[in-house]
């Protein structure tokens, strides 16, 4: 659990000119704290790197604490946390970020607290997919998009993306084909192959965040990475979310199956696209189903699931056979068919001409009736 609720540290209490006034969250490798700062008199987030023994993972860990400040600090979006000031922890040595704090949580946490309605959720996608879109354009790949990394203020649902340490800054060699970074569950196929990403995949990440916020459950599910993975790279996964959930209006789910296409030229090809389409499916849908809260529904039984994704798959390969099948190529020489209409024909005409053609029977006389001869008189001889 990197944040945590607000404790008092024992260990620091000033870093620079920033007071420290509690603990936000704490790992191996460093700390977040809620400082204020002496000079603006406002509060904000700072983010510090612990000294530790490992010198090859403290190494990377400061690369990727220095990359996020480069980027972060050139960022300027409404939805992305906003850099303040960096500098070195005189007591470590230790770099660290100041950050501009923002009341709330990890949207991960609040969605075990909070059920959020349709409406509510595309609202808050479509925030996400505009800093994106400022992110790509600047030439910024985030590659760990996730519920974690994602602040949320509770009372206006505005979401703040954090966690830029595993961006790529497109045009440099910060990370080499085949490295693969980021969260199994809301990886983008690309990420799976180890390729070298863009803003598309980011776009991916944010359908497989959405999938789950509206049904529940993970677009792609299993018990090991690989499993996970394997699934991320099955053109038959994910099931339309509308397949699982009724309520999802048509339009909606086939948004997110876009956002979710394996081939990256098939998806959003940036974040202004995709909030444009999450607007549109959101306008037409009736006022009653954006209502629904999708964390109110009945949990989806995987039995449910598993006979969903069967009939598609079932689906699916009756179309890939019938478009084989119309696919191949016509066989050398005649048709069969027209062979066939050509010999209907033949037996027509032949039946035809046997009709007109044959002897007709000769019409039957019939003899009058015999009348019985009569003797004729023999000549009598002459009397002597």
């Amino acid at each position: 659990q990197f944040w945590k609720p607000l404790s008092m540290p024992d260990e620091k209490k000033k870093i620079g000119r920033y007071e420290i006034r509690g603990t936000l969250g704490k790992g191996a490798m460093g700390a977040v704290y809620k400082g204020w700062d002496t000079r603006l008199e406002l509060d904000v987030a700072i983010k510090v790197l612990l000294p530790g023994n490992d010198e090859t993972n403290r190494t990377e860990e400061i690369t990727r604490f220095l990359r996020e400040v480069k980027i972060s600090r050139n960022l300027k979006h409404p939805n992305i946390v906003a850099v303040y000031d960096v500098g070195d922890d005189p007591d470590t040595g230790m770099p660290y970020i100041v950050m501009e704090f923002i009341k709330g949580k990890p949207l991960d946490a609040l969605l075990k607290e909070r059920k959020m309605t349709i409406q509510e959720i595309v609202t808050f996608i479509a925030q996400v997919a505009d800093g994106l879109d400022c992110a790509a354009q600047a030439g910024i790949v985030h590659r760990d998009i996730k519920p974690a990394n994602i602040m949320v203020n509770q009372e206006t649902l505005t979401p703040k993306l954090v966690d830029f340490g595993v961006a790529r800054i497109e045009g440099t060699n910060a990370t080499q084909s085949g490295t693969v970074l980021g969260t199994p569950h809301y990886m983008s196929p690309e990420q799976c192959r180890g390729e070298v990403v863009d803003g598309r995949s980011d776009l991916f990440s944010l359908g497989a965040m959405t999938y789950e916020m509206l049904t529940g459950i993970k677009a792609f599910q299993g018990d090991t990475i690989v499993n996970v993975m394997m699934g991320i790279l099955d053109p038959n996964t994910p099931v339309p979310p509308g397949d699982l959930r009724p309520e999802i209006p048509y339009d909606l789910s086939e948004v997110v199956m876009k956002a979710l296409a394996k081939d990256p030229a098939d998806r959003f090809q940036r974040g202004k696209e995709m909030v444009e389409a999450l607007q549109s499916a959101l306008a037409d849908a009736p006022s009653a189903t954006v209502a629904i809260r999708p964390g109110d529904l009945a949990v989806i039984d995987k039995t449910i699931l598993m006979t969903v994704k069967t009939a598609k798959m079932a689906g699916t390969t009756a179309s890939a056979r019938a478009a084989t099948k119309r696919a191949q190529p016509p066989a050398a020489g005649v048709p069969l068919q027209y062979v066939g209409i050509g010999v209907a024909a033949l037996l027509l005409l032949g039946g035809g001409a046997w009709f007109m053609l044959k002897p007709q029977p000769s019409p039957v006389t019939q003899a009058p009736p015999s009348v019985p001869a009569v003797p004729s008189p023999q000549a009598q001889p002459a009397p002597p």
